[in-house]
């Protein structure tokens, strides 16, 4: 079977904000919140989040809906500071040695990482790593590195 790639293209903002009004009113997607406790979100035909319950708010840590819409519509205000790799390293990693999906198995920081300071949103990179960290350790069989 040949492999389907999806267009990189995004929604524009107004089919967005079309999107995200659709999927808000929809009443079946009401129905889903009620009905699955577990972490989801609707996408649109670009692959844009356009509605997320409660469960996916709480998991990646956004307390307002209105953050995910935002960064979808490339509105997304970062709160930039001075940030240092190795420190910001060492939190995902402390978060993650006691995931339960690190059970047996070994996380390591590279030896010889070089440390710089930069300007980024802390919070926005340390939940996009810590997403990358787990994704890899539940993607994982045990007994890999």
């Amino acid at each position: 079977m040949k492999p389907f790639f999806a267009s990189p293209e995004k929604a524009d903002k107004s089919a967005l904000e079309s999107d995200i009004e659709f999927a808000r009113t929809h009443s079946m997607v009401q129905e889903l919140v009620e009905m699955i406790p577990a972490a989801f979100a609707v996408l649109n035909t670009h692959r844009q989040i356009v509605f997320c319950n409660p469960t996916l708010l709480k998991t990646i840590g956004v307390k307002a809906p209105e953050k995910i819409l935002a960064a979808e519509k490339g509105n997304l205000e970062l709160l930039l500071s001075p940030v240092n790799k190795v420190e910001v390293l060492n939190a995902v990693m402390g978060v993650y040695k006691e995931h339960n999906a690190a059970r047996g198995r070994l996380l390591e920081i590279a030896l010889g990482i070089e440390n710089i300071d930069f300007a980024t949103d802390s919070r926005l990179l340390t939940r996009v790593i810590g997403n990358m960290v787990k994704n890899a350790l539940e993607a994982e069989t045990k007994g890999q590195n």
